[in-house]
């Protein structure tokens, strides 16, 4: 199976995640240096206090969807792996951030770090962690009904198409959240959109659909749109060189370490 990903932009995510996170924990230091020096600088130690704190939970959600360990591209590459030459995964490079090219259609993916138990009943998602788990979570990624975002994403991705050929404008484009976190576990009943743990997902996507595959020519015809979509992408964000390119890539080894 192919993969394309815009490392650029992860790399550059990445980077600013860890930057946010140093800089709201210096500010917050600082904060506490302004207060104690002087009775007449408290205002300023407080809006140190907000803007560190502020910055450090930016930081800290950025590291969580693109840093932390499972990584959305690989997380979802290792669920897809092994389908043959008709599938195709896209990573933020469409209008739509994770995008899976099938021989009937495309899949418009959701992954969510969660490393808990999701209850999804009808259009109701909750999250079934106990209180004290929720409260460490700060900062990560709250459950919530992903309906709106993920029907956003559906539009705009099919309006690009439709932009470049007419005929796309029927071609099906599903969507799915996918639980990437190997400690993640799902109770659904009947969700308003499709929920699946990473190991069912290549399984879901390619026996559940209701879909008939595309003529062959379709699909190919397809695949060369999405290219020529992230091909523009990519031209728009430049040659995607980057000088800090190979420190990101050892920090976030470590980090997954």
């Amino acid at each position: 199976m192919e993969i394309q990903i815009n490392e650029a932009l992860a790399i550059k995510r990445r980077r600013m995640a860890r930057r946010l996170v140093l800089f709201g924990f210096i500010v917050l230091v600082g904060s506490l240096f302004i207060g104690a020096r002087d009775a007449r600088t408290v205002t300023l130690s407080y809006a140190a206090l907000i803007v560190g704190t502020l910055a450090s939970w930016g930081g800290v959600m950025m590291m969580h969807r693109w840093t932390l360990p499972p990584k959305p591209e690989v997380a979802l590459g290792e669920a897809m792996a092994g389908s043959n030459a008709g599938w195709k995964l896209y990573h933020w490079l469409l209008p739509a951030d994770h995008v899976v090219q099938a021989p009937w259609g495309l899949a418009v993916l959701d992954p969510f770090n969660f490393d808990g138990r999701l209850r999804v009943d009808g259009a109701r998602w909750r999250d079934g962690r106990s209180a004290l788990r929720r409260i460490f979570a700060i900062g990560q990624r709250p459950v919530r009904n992903p309906e709106r975002v993920l029907d956003q994403q559906v539009e705009a991705l099919r309006a690009a198409l439709v932009e470049r050929d007419a005929r796309w404008a029927e071609v099906p484009i599903e969507r799915a959240l996918v639980l990437t976190h190997p400690r993640a576990a799902l109770e659904a009943e009947t969700p308003n959109v499709p929920v699946h743990l990473a190991a069912d997902l290549k399984r879901a996507l390619a026996k559940g659909q209701p879909h008939r595959a595309l003529k062959p020519v379709d699909q190919r015809a397809l695949r060369d749109e999405l290219d020529a979509l992230a091909e523009q992408r990519l031209a728009q964000a430049g040659d995607g060189k980057d000088a800090d390119a190979e420190s990101d890539a050892e920090s976030d080894e470590q980090t997954e370490a």
